[in-house]
């Protein structure tokens, strides 16, 4: 995992329609913009390039000595990432367990392409905040979301990251084209905004935001160790608030329940959301059942009551602090009123 990359270590800032003067260490012919970028990050001499969208061609610098307007010309400059970042990028990736090696995958790949995806041009970072602050004040989220990105490639900074999450997650309908895209994307900003957060106080930011992305992706299970882990890093209102109404809503719970009534030996079945312990904790510590001469057996996801009588009501209690496979609780007790009826009249031979 250590040897797993989650940030990059250069990333590139470009301009439109100028060309870069200065020392030339490679020319490359019939090529991409991609393929010119990549080419100059793998050399360390490399510290800008300019690529000519009529020629399709290449040119690596060493060094810059002038700019130009050159019109069809992309000229970018190497920004290296902080060091600091990348020695922490690992262990900020090892708090996200409940994300999967694609989320994380995801969010690299948004990081090594949004200086593509958002140009900055010559405008200073303090610029395209204030623009992007002007723009959402005047309603136009769209146009807020592109200055931060725009930002963000020069600066690479965490709440910077979190506020273009937070931005795309408060797109209108009538500003944007796809919202599944719009949705995974502020998933992806808010996970490069964890893995880069300087401090406790600003991870619990990005965590906070990441739960709502999670939510809008459909994956509302998710958001509770999200939360969890926001609220052990720094206590908020709101995340409690929020933590709160997930757990009513994703968290670990009764999903179903059904009584076996047509058999001779009847019995009560509870069916969870998510699977039970394997091995090594007795589930029935966890159920406060009515009268003596029960049993309770749990495999997979379900907890089942043998003993049970053919037209009797009972009454069972799941205790608070139940535990599923994954570490989440029953986070309160669930008292179950269930009916066992008659069996029904049947002939065979």
């Amino acid at each position: 995992a250590q040897d797993q990359v989650y940030v990059p270590a250069k990333r590139f800032v470009l301009t439109e329609n100028t060309d870069l003067a200065g020392a030339d260490i490679q020319s490359i012919f019939d090529t991409t913009i991609d393929g010119c970028e990549q080419t100059c990050l793998a050399d360390d001499k490399c510290m800008a390039m300019t690529f000519n969208s009529k020629a399709n061609s290449c040119f690596l610098k060493s060094s810059v000595s002038e700019q130009k307007p050159y019109q069809g010309a992309y000229s970018g400059w190497v920004k290296p990432t902080d060091p600091a970042i990348l020695k922490a990028s690992a262990e900020r990736a090892a708090d996200l367990g409940f994300l999967s090696p694609d989320d994380l995958a995801s969010a690299l790949s948004q990081a090594q392409t949004l200086a593509n995806d958002y140009i900055s041009g010559d405008r200073t970072a303090d610029e395209l905040t204030g623009e992007s602050a002007d723009s959402r004040t005047a309603g136009d989220i769209d146009s807020a979301n592109r200055y931060m990105a725009a930002a963000i490639n020069l600066t690479d900074s965490s709440d910077q990251w979190t506020e273009f999450a937070q931005l795309l997650l408060d797109l209108p309908d009538n500003q944007t084209t796809d919202r599944y895209s719009d949705n995974l994307r502020a998933l992806n900003a808010s996970i490069n905004a964890y893995l880069r957060a300087p401090g406790k106080g600003a991870q619990a930011s990005a965590l906070f935001v990441m739960a709502k992305a999670l939510e809008v992706n459909s994956r509302g299970r998710d958001m509770i160790p999200a939360l969890k882990l926001a609220q052990s890093l720094q206590p908020r209102d709101e995340a409690d608030a929020l933590l709160t109404d997930a757990m009513g809503k994703y968290g670990f719970n009764i999903a179903e329940n059904s009584v076996d009534s047509d058999t001779a030996n009847p019995r009560i079945c509870v069916t969870f959301n998510a699977s039970l312990v394997a091995s090594g904790v007795d589930y029935a510590t966890f159920v406060k059942l009515p009268e003596s001469g029960l049993s309770v057996d749990a495999s997979d996801n379900q907890i089942c009551v043998s003993g049970v009588q053919h037209g009797k009501r009972y009454s069972l209690n799941f205790r608070k602090g139940l535990p599923a496979a994954d570490g989440e609780t029953l986070a309160k007790d669930t008292e179950l009123q269930l009916y066992v009826r008659d069996r029904q009249p049947m002939v065979s031979f």
